[in-house]
Order: structure tokens, then C-alpha cells, then sequence
């Protein structure tokens, strides 16, 4: 899922936790992967386990409306004080930051509908669906 570091994911904590290894988008993909990855051990764990089926599936709701792109602006504003002469470059990337992310992330409410789904569709049961990853708009 997404970028993760050229060897592959890190189960080592000395070089998860090397700075020298820290790249933002890999180790973000390498969190979204082992969530995946998680997600499909625990159902084939739990369910070899016991007599039920217990559903255990994973999702990406994808580029969701939220504020958590608010802390990328604050950083952006935060070099410009540092380094005035950076502003109208800053408020340029920004503007058009503000216009890409408009047009292609999802509004919260349809950002949450894959989980919601997984939650509590009565397909999930009916179906069987384990051990699955599902991408926005719960599409398997």
C-alpha cells in the first residue's frame, strides 16, 4: 500500500526508530500496509481459534475533508514567518493546494462511508468477507 521504505517494512525497532531511515510518505505507507497486513493475521488467527466467525477487514478512506491537512498550512505560514521573502511562493502553493485538494478528496461524510460499511453491513456477515482490504467507498 502506497510508498514504503526500499527494503521493505521495518519490524526491527532500532531501524524503525533510525532517524536515518525516517522518510514521511514511506513510513506512512509502511503504517497504512502493517494496518492491512494486521487485519487479515488477526482474521486468520481469531477464526482458527474458535468455533465463529469473527470479521476482521481493512480499509483506506482515501483523501477525506478534514483538518488534518490544516497542520501542513500551519508549517507552510511557519517558514514564511522564519523567511518573509518565501510569502507570495507560500500563499501560491497554498492557493493551489486549496484547489487540487478540493477537487479530489472525498466530503467527511462519504469519506466515512467504507468504514461504516465494514461496521455494519449485513453483506459482510452474509458474504463471508474476512481477511479483505477495501478502498474508498468500500470497493474490495
Amino acid at each position: 500500500y502506497g510508498p514504503t521504505p526500499p527494503q521493505g517494512l521495518y519490524f526491527d525497532l532500532v531501524a524503525l526508530n533510525n532517524i536515518k531511515n525516517f522518510e514521511g510518505f514511506a513510513y506512512y505507507g509502511q503504517s497504512k500496509l502493517a494496518n492491512v497486513l494486521y487485519a487479515q493475521q488477526l482474521s486468520r488467527h481469531i477464526n482458527s481459534q474458535n468455533g465463529r466467525t469473527l470479521y476482521s477487514n481493512s480499509c483506506g478512506p482515501g483523501m477525506t475533508k478534514t483538518n488534518v491537512t490544516e497542520e501542513f498550512r500551519i508549517r507552510v505560514r511557519g517558514y514564511v514567518i522564519e523567511y518573509p521573502t518565501l510569502q507570495p511562493l507560500a500563499e501560491f502553493g497554498l492557493s493551489v493546494f486549496d484547489f487540487i485538494e478540493e477537487k479530489i478528496t472525498w466530503e467527511t461524510a462519504d469519506g466515512a462511508r467504507t468504514q461504516l460499511y465494514l461496521a455494519m453491513s449485513p453483506e459482510i456477515e452474509q458474504l463471508n468477507i474476512t481477511a479483505k482490504y477495501f478502498h474508498p467507498q468500500a470497493i474490495e
